[in-house]
């Protein structure tokens, strides 16, 4: 991503530096006592399969070396909050803080808090958000919170369009960016997403909620299965420079 906004005049290598100096990574637990705050950003698995499981144990882990006031958050969009605090012994301090990256510089922090979040621990987390420059929503727990859930119906619609040849990407593009006013195009969006995970996401929605609108459209299948996964990969709905740019749509999408 840092890459992506030096190329564009949006950052420079010295301000990347800056930024890579405030990160210590490490592979023990042990070296987050001390922490006020920890986000666990697990990685979906490979599989497709939902990281619960994994994450539970990471709160437990975190929960074992972290102080009684430590707020323990994840930020997963389908994961529910309260299933990771179930287990714990202070559940009130687990919270979701979700970044929405369907745009490079959104600035809202979607808060989830859930069945025992505190009220302490949500105001914390505002606060959290303003100091980082970030916009608080508040949301209720629910799958796919409201950022993914608007994203995977509208990117839903527009592959239905396209495959039904009602109107051509370009065109379709055009209609997000002009008339709804958006920095980027639906099918440009979910190349930066990524197709893999909208895929993930969308299938977690679509099994919790049962509603056909979140089940992923054979277009989006058909990127997944081709491993052709948006920018990451170089190819997606669009074909990507080596700096992410987009050059052409992906015609194989039509043959």
């Amino acid at each position: 991503v840092m890459e992506q906004k030096i190329t564009g005049w949006g950052l420079t290598q010295s301000e990347k530096k800056v930024i890579m100096n405030r990160i210590t990574p490490t592979l023990e637990y042990e070296d987050f006592t001390g922490c006020d705050l920890v986000i666990e950003c697990t990685r979906y698995t490979e599989s497709g399969r939902r990281s619960t499981p994994l994450r539970k144990n990471i709160f437990k882990k975190l929960e074992e070396i972290l102080e009684v006031d430590a707020i323990i958050a994840t930020n997963g969009s389908t994961i529910i909050i309260s299933e990771l605090a179930a287990d714990l012994q202070h559940k009130e301090r687990c919270v979701s803080l979700y970044f929405p990256v369907s745009h490079p510089d959104a600035r809202i922090l979607e808060i989830v808090s859930g069945m025992y979040t505190s009220e302490e621990v949500y105001h914390k987390m505002e606060v959290f958000a303003r100091l980082i420059n970030y916009k608080p929503h508040r949301i209720n727990e629910s799958n796919g919170n409201v950022s993914l859930r608007m994203v995977a119906t509208m990117l839903n619609e527009a592959c239905q369009i396209l495959l039904e040849r009602v109107s051509s990407m370009e065109d379709i593009e055009e209609t997000f960016t002009i008339i709804y006013g958006q920095r980027f195009g639906i099918f440009r969006m979910a190349d930066i997403i990524g197709i893999e995970r909208l895929v993930t996401l969308m299938e977690a929605m679509f099994n919790d909620f049962g509603e056909k609108h979140y089940k992923p459209n054979p277009l989006l299948w058909k990127l997944y299965r081709s491993n052709q996964l948006g920018v990451r990969t170089g190819k997606g709905f669009f074909i990507y420079d080596e700096n992410g740019q987009p050059l052409s749509p992906n015609k194989s999408l039509y043959n």
